[in-house]
């Protein structure tokens, strides 16, 4: 979890405005929100395992309201199931009561005492780019890929396995 206090002081010192405010709490929300918005989106679509979430989804009738944070279906976690899997709007159609994993979206971040549900490695991404929004360096286009490159180094570093060395031969 990130703190958003800890964010913005960070966000401070490095504009130097420890001191000398020229942005107000609301501006670097605003800002904060904007970055979260798209590293949100760029995690979504890389496939990112940091956002899933997992529910126990109980049907009525064969259906079941998805829940609000729900952004994107990864799967059901019993691996037998060979039942059908249908959204419809906000509903999701399954044959049984079944463990599900998705994709969510973070919250809004409404105060500077909120924290943000990412881990600390996603710290110095959001100080920097929210630093850049903050002072027009980046506009909403360039944050955007900047964005999903950071991403995809992340998630490539997080699915690529141990390098395998050949055993050594001696005689």
């Amino acid at each position: 979890m990130i703190r958003v206090r800890e964010l913005v002081h960070t966000i401070l010192y490095d504009k130097k405005e420890m001191y000398n405010r020229q942005h107000s709490n609301e501006e670097l929300i605003n800002a904060l929100n904007l970055v979260l918005n798209f590293l949100n989106l760029a995690l979504i679509n890389a496939g990112s395992d940091y956002i899933i979430k997992e529910k126990d989804v109980s049907l009525r009738n064969g259906k079941v309201k998805l829940p609000d944070d729900f952004a994107k279906f990864r799967g059901v976690e019993n691996q037998l199931y060979d039942g059908k899997i249908k959204i419809v709007g906000d509903v999701l159609y399954l044959d049984s009561n079944e463990t599900i994993s998705y994709y969510y979206i973070l919250d809004k971040i409404e105060t500077i005492e909120d924290e943000i549900d990412l881990p600390f490695v996603f710290f110095a991404l959001l100080a920097r780019y929210t630093g850049g929004i903050l002072d027009g360096t980046l506009q909403s286009d360039q944050l955007a890929a900047a964005l999903s490159a950071e991403v995809d180094k992340l998630n490539s570093s997080n699915t690529s396995g141990p390098i395998i060395r050949p055993m050594q031969f001696y005689v």
